[in-house]
């Protein structure tokens, strides 16, 4: 593909054996997902350019594998924040900037996309696990990335931690306008983040579709208190949001409850959300979600006096939402 990323890599090396490749778009968030040691960091260091490998990496039609690490335009962003502990946070971010000639309007931008206006002038060792993952990828993204690689950018950090950085991770990622793909064990970080999924497993990596529909919404109210409009419903959000900003609730099999037919209309989950039969099968049905569509699985009997153009419902137990992009 000419536009996008592409690459075709054999990575050997004592105890990692990896033959690699995939295509993907030049835009959007892949996620990587493997078991521990499967080669998810090596496959990042190597498209990085600080893991030797043999084969062609192609970015938008230019190849980067002949290329040091240095000039390859790529923003690799580690588990731990990593701030030069002698420079305040402006200088930090700063130096990822000056390195790029990055303009200082789109500087501004990175530490709006982030909210580290606040901590400017604070030290890295005044800031707590979060507000240091949020300066380190502030300090990636001011130097412009061609690409934007993430190995496990929110380990560490407790639940509430995750909770409140997620929509910074996810409009930092969203506005960096390149490709990005992240390390993750988590399938909630992976649902919330992601457009798209590849797995490591047997030193290959495979193209596993997300069988998920993303049902787009607008968020009605901002702040701590911030609410999503979506499929005629309000969700409340469990991190702050801002008025009017594209975010929506990610639906999938397992994750959510079918209604419908026989079975119990009431519950007590924070997200119900209406839904037509478009199609019966005879361990599934195909239902509509305010437009999106999305194969449910359901045993054999449960599809019995189901029929197309019955009304059902999605029950989401514990929401999880996803930034909307709009380009």
């Amino acid at each position: 593909m000419s536009d996008g990323l592409s690459f075709d890599l054999t990575i050997r090396h004592p105890g990692l054996d990896l033959r690699l490749w995939a295509d993907l778009p030049a835009r959007g968030v892949t996620a990587l997902v493997g078991a521990s040691g499967a080669g998810k960091t090596s496959l990042l260091r190597a498209l990085a350019g600080v893991l030797p490998a043999t084969g062609p990496i192609t970015l938008n039609g230019d190849r980067l594998d002949p290329l040091p690490a240095h000039r390859r335009g790529v923003g690799l962003v580690f588990q731990g924040a990593m701030l030069f502990p002698h420079l305040s946070v402006a200088e930090n971010i700063a130096y990822g900037a000056q390195r790029a000639g990055t303009p200082g309007p789109e500087v501004e931008r990175v530490v709006q996309a982030l909210d580290v206006g606040p901590l400017i002038s604070r030290a890295p060792d005044t800031l707590s696990g979060g507000e240091a993952r949020r300066v380190a990828l502030a300090r990636t993204l001011a130097a412009r990335p061609r690409l934007l690689l993430l190995d496990e950018p929110l380990a560490g950090l407790d639940p509430a931690r995750k909770r409140d950085i997620l929509p910074y991770l996810a409009r930092a990622i969203r506005s960096a306008g390149c490709p990005a793909l992240f390390v993750t064990h988590d399938t909630n970080e992976s649902l919330a983040l992601a457009d798209r999924q590849l797995r490591i497993a047997g030193g290959r990596i495979s193209d596993t579709a997300m069988d998920t529909a993303l049902i787009p919404g607008r968020v009605a109210r901002d702040g701590a208190g911030a609410t999503l409009h979506v499929a005629g419903q309000t969700v409340p959000m469990p991190f702050a949001a801002r008025e009017d900003e594209p975010w929506g609730l990610v639906v999938a099999p397992g994750r959510a409850t079918f209604l419908g037919g026989d079975g119990p209309r009431v519950t007590d989950a924070p997200a119900v959300l209406p839904a037509r039969i478009v199609s019966v099968a005879s361990e599934s049905v195909t239902v509509d979600i305010d437009g999106a569509r999305i194969d449910w699985p359901l045993p054999d009997a449960a599809t019995k006096g189901l029929q197309t153009g019955d009304s059902c419902a999605i029950a989401l137990q514990t929401p999880i939402f996803r930034l909307v992009s709009e380009t």
